[in-house]
């Protein structure tokens, strides 16, 4: 059987006006009256153009129902277990999945041009980052049948949506790995306690050690109302900055995800945190060499951005 499977997709009436973005902020009211059904299965083309250090950049990928029995799906963050409840309990209630688990796999180039596109558009929206959202209808089976036979095998790796996938969801969006698929930092602000650094030696110029300096160490910035320093702690070979990190937060310490350094040093100077704690984005290799071998970042390691679109397809839940 396919790793990816076509569906009957759920839509509201006026897609464009119940687009939100998962994670960012609370989810639209659920509102079953207004949502139509397809009348016959279908895969669906998603590409997100949006624009980024000035340029314009385009991700494609491919929306279905994800074969939990077949497909390989490597998770890299941890999950918070009541976070994965409230996902099982909301999906209970309603019994539709109104947003996509974020894959991305890798391509060897027969993926990637089955996602042009060749039909008009069966979606298309604008969220508030300006990131436009286009989603192409594909019922084809000679076409269907040539996305999931290139998608055979591969190792899919979850960009955003970890607690939705442990809590049973299955509508995906299987993204081509290319420069577009990158992560922000995910810098931390310190709303309460104090973290455990003295084993931290200074950097006195952090810009240029993390430009210059070898592996093997966690490189970061410590934002306080005097301002920013740089320190660093030894870590293993095989772990990542933000694992060795977290030794030194445990007892008490409240964490806030933060995107951008700028905004990580405006909380602080507004008194909204104590300390801000400015890293280094993770690498997509680094991410993949650690969850094909079981180790999790984390949670909230990595910002994986602009993030896909919830509310514009959806699917009826089908437990697997």
């Amino acid at each position: 059987m396919p790793d990816l499977m076509p569906f009957r997709a759920l839509r509201y009436r006026n897609p464009a006006e119940r687009l939100f973005i998962p994670g960012e902020g609370p989810e639209p009211a659920f509102v079953a009256h207004e949502i139509e059904s397809d009348s016959e299965p279908a895969l669906f083309i998603y590409r997100q153009r949006f624009h980024t250090e000035g340029h314009e950049c385009v991700r494609k990928g491919v929306v279905g129902l994800v074969n939990r029995d077949e497909a390989r799906i490597y998770p890299h963050e941890e999950t918070n277990p009541e976070t994965v409840r409230a996902c099982a309990v909301a999906l209970a209630a309603r019994q539709v999945e109104t947003s996509a688990i974020w894959l991305w796999c890798n391509d060897d180039g027969f993926l990637a041009p089955l996602l042009e596109r060749r039909e008009s558009l069966y979606i298309e929206a604008v969220d508030h980052h300006g990131c436009l959202h286009q989603i192409e209808r594909m019922t084809d089976p000679t076409r269907i049948d040539a996305v999931q036979t290139a998608l055979r095998g591969r190792p899919f790796f979850i960009a955003d949506g970890h607690h939705r996938f442990a809590s049973g969801w299955n509508l995906a969006a299987i993204q081509v790995r290319t420069a577009a698929l990158r992560t922000n930092a995910a810098h931390r602000l310190i709303t309460a306690g104090d973290p455990d650094l003295s084993a931290a030696r200074p950097i006195d110029d952090l810009i240029a050690y993390q430009s210059s300096a070898p592996p093997g160490f966690v490189r970061f910035g410590v934002v306080t109302e005097d301002g920013l320093r740089g320190l660093e702690l030894p870590r293993s070979p095989d772990e990542r900055a933000m694992s060795a990190l977290r030794a030194h937060l445990s007892g008490g310490i409240a964490l806030t995800p933060m995107r951008g350094g700028a905004n990580a040093i405006e909380a602080v100077r507004a008194g909204l945190g104590r300390y801000a704690l400015l890293l280094e984005p993770l690498d997509i290799d680094d991410i993949e060499i650690d969850a094909l071998a079981g180790r999790l970042f984390p949670p909230k390691s990595t910002d994986f951005y602009p993030k896909l679109a919830g509310g514009l397809i959806m699917s009826a839940h089908v437990r697997k």
